[in-house]
């Protein structure tokens, strides 16, 4: 499932919100619930981001302009735009955040050819096509900015697939150069005799950290992206809150929490070939393995604070999972 982060979602609606849109209603309108929405690092289906895109087009010339700047975005990714304000060169710069962007999102693909003293940057837009170029246009200013930082001097030619979606002027003026439209590819070609040249400023062994945290952000993404990881989430916050009246309410408490129905929770859980059920097994089981080994409640509280119907249940359920009791686990070296 391709999905964007939900940090990024949230500075846009802030921006929206601060200037005077009803971003409650938007939010509804995309169904994107304020579970998703706030989460600790939380990621936003690539369906509800394309509603929110396509909600928000009309206000891209506000953010074109005034919202997309690097030091903003180093306070959202800051384990993205540090790897890449300390490369070795202005080309691994880019290298890097086109290897590593996922960890803002990995709805769009971006391409780089290059050869000694020019790099050709593609992007292609997997949305819906009344997107237009808006993104494209808003991913190449940050790929602008990123080699501003490293060359003081460089040629940019920017152009884009289909008619403007925002100020034709408003975007030539963020490139500094006439952009061109009705192009058959979304590019970006930027020229300058110090694309290789080795930055100055460039501290290796911080490199190596903060390279390593990126593949540590990415390899994590792929394991907590997923539809059924959020689902896992929820239940256990709803568990370890004692919020649910039963075992048969957590379900509830979760189509609540992310405004949807069982129907559309199955559908989405089904695609990723599992079920409720069986993720509130595995949450009660973990949650179990947790409370026995980690607190003394005794094997009464613990089924109680799951809801099984009485202790005799909880320990066959738990023996079950793990090939001995409550008990034995509890006591084991």
């Amino acid at each position: 499932m391709k999905t964007v982060a939900n940090i990024l979602t949230q500075w846009k609606f802030k921006a929206l919100a601060n200037g005077g849109i009803d971003v409650a209603a938007m939010l509804h309108k995309c169904n994107i619930s304020n579970y998703e929405l706030n989460r600790a690092n939380g990621r936003i289906p690539q369906v509800q981001h394309y509603s929110l895109m396509l909600e928000t087009l009309k206000y891209n010339d506000a953010f074109l302009s005034r919202q997309i700047s690097i030091d903003r975005f180093y306070q959202l990714f800051p384990d993205l735009f540090g790897l890449c304000l300390n490369e070795s060169s202005a080309y691994k710069a880019i290298a890097s955040f086109i290897k590593y962007r996922a960890i803002m999102g990995d709805c769009d693909i971006c391409e780089m050819k290059s050869n000694h003293d020019e790099i050709m940057i593609e992007y292609r837009n997997e949305g819906p096509p009344q997107l237009g170029n808006g993104s494209a246009v808003g991913n190449f200013i940050l790929f602008r900015n990123i080699l501003r930082e490293y060359l003081p001097d460089m040629s940019v030619q920017a152009g884009f697939v289909g008619n403007p979606v925002t100020s034709e002027k408003v975007v030539s003026d963020c490139f500094q150069s006439k952009c061109l439209f009705n192009q058959s590819t979304n590019f970006l070609l930027i020229g300058s005799q110090s694309l290789h040249e080795r930055n100055v400023f460039f501290n290796e062994r911080l490199h190596r950290l903060q390279k390593d945290t990126a593949e540590s952000v990415c390899s994590e993404l792929k394991q907590s992206k997923s539809f059924s990881h959020t689902i896992t989430e929820l239940i256990e916050s709803i568990i370890n809150s004692n919020t649910a009246e039963g075992d048969k309410t957590i379900f509830d408490d979760v189509c609540n929490t992310l405004k949807q129905s069982r129907w559309t929770i199955n559908r989405r859980l089904r695609e990723e070939n599992t079920c409720f059920t069986d993720l509130l097994k595995r949450v009660r089981f973990n949650v179990a393995c947790r409370l026995l080994a980690e607190t003394d409640k005794s094997i009464q509280e613990i089924s109680d604070s799951m809801f099984f119907s009485s202790p005799a249940i909880f320990s066959r359920f738990f023996s079950l999972h793990a090939n001995m009791s409550p008990v034995k686990y509890r006591n084991r070296k």
